[in-house]
């Protein structure tokens, strides 16, 4: 079974997104530091604000975009989400989208989300890394050890669509299906780029660069 790793695009999507998240807004706020609980990469289950402000300078052309230790997801791929077997172990906030003077950018619904359990599915014995020494009681390490560079990475199988791992290095991102990545395509979402997980060690090189 194939399974691909979303990514941002380098037609419909910032490379870096000039913006902050806060859980109000005033014209102020895009230049304060966004220190809240929620807003970290090790995530324990915790609701979200009902609502949140994206403030950015960019424009939003995109559907999906991964950032702020988190997705940010257009109405359109959140309900291609919910009508994909998905994992459910997330939360969601919705998403006002404005400039730094409080001006709408986007005319459609978006959203926030965040995953607080993760797919256990990286099957480390098949798999080619290179690794470095880590306290053996940090999450997301296997036996103690932090894989620091993948060669080639395996993937057991799973009957998800779409679902994010329990994998340091692969944790910021989700993951998908054959059948997602043809839903995504069919319905045209903007500013998503579908990377076979064979080719991932080398996308890993192409950023790092």
């Amino acid at each position: 079974m194939s399974y691909f790793m979303l990514v941002k695009d380098e037609v419909n999507s910032p490379n870096f997104l000039k913006g902050v998240l806060h859980e109000e807004f005033n014209e102020t706020k895009f230049n304060e530091g966004m220190e809240y609980n929620w807003n970290r990469l090790f995530f324990e289950k915790a609701d979200l604000p009902k609502k949140l402000w994206l403030i950015t300078t960019n424009k939003i052309e995109f559907d999906y975009y991964e950032d702020f230790s988190g997705h940010i997801v257009s109405n359109k791929f959140l309900n291609l989400m919910r009508e994909s077997n998905c994992l459910q172990d997330y939360v969601i906030s919705s998403l006002d989208i404005v400039n730094t003077k409080g001006k709408p950018k986007v005319n459609e619904p978006y959203f926030f989300l965040k995953f607080y359990n993760r797919e256990d599915l990286v099957d480390y014995e098949k798999s080619d890394f290179i690794t470095r020494e880590v306290p053996t009681n940090k999450s997301f390490s296997l036996n103690g050890i932090f894989v620091e560079k993948y060669k080639e990475i395996i993937l057991k199988e799973t009957n998800k669509d779409i679902f994010c791992l329990k994998d340091l290095k692969l944790v910021s991102y989700l993951f998908c299906s054959e059948k997602f990545k043809r839903q995504c395509k069919i319905n045209d979402i903007k500013g998503l780029r579908f990377i076979e997980i064979g080719d991932i060690p080398q996308y890993f090189l192409s950023i790092e660069r």
